[in-house]
């Protein structure tokens, strides 16, 4: 149900996406200078930041359709890691987690959806806090 929500909520919309906002100086930064511009674009305020979109724009590249599949599948990654956190503390209220997760992927907490290249950075640090916070869960 999660991965259906997303679809649906995001998923649909992506072929008539584009790049907005302050995607489009990263990516002209990336495609006119080379990925390795984009550590130092970022390196005054914002350093690792450089380093996370240098590694993925040498995968994607200058691909819409690419960035907005990638962060679909970060929501998809965020919601499945949110639903294990409220389950590992509540277990027996599951289905009301599966909405929980639901309503998480529809609006994740920042109003800059379609922003696919710039946004990444949230999506990217919410999915990987909710699932350190589930495998070091698992470890105690």
């Amino acid at each position: 149900m999660i991965f259906l929500t997303a679809v649906i909520v995001h998923g649909i919309m992506i072929p008539r996406l584009g790049y907005y906002y302050d995607d489009w100086y990263m990516l002209w930064s990336g495609a006119s200078r080379g990925a390795d511009s984009l550590i130092t674009l970022f390196s005054m305020d914002r350093p690792f930041m450089g380093v996370i979109y240098s590694r993925f724009y040498r995968v994607i590249g200058d691909s819409i359709l690419g960035w907005h599949l990638f962060t679909l599948a970060l929501r998809i990654a965020g919601g499945i890691a949110f639903y294990w956190i409220l389950t590992m503390a509540w277990p027996k209220l599951k289905s009301l987690f599966v909405l929980s997760a639901m309503l998480f992927v529809t609006f994740p907490g920042f109003l800059a959806e379609p922003n696919a290249a710039t946004k990444v950075n949230h999506l990217i640090d919410t999915a990987l806090h909710y699932f350190l916070l589930h495998f070091r869960s698992r470890l105690q």
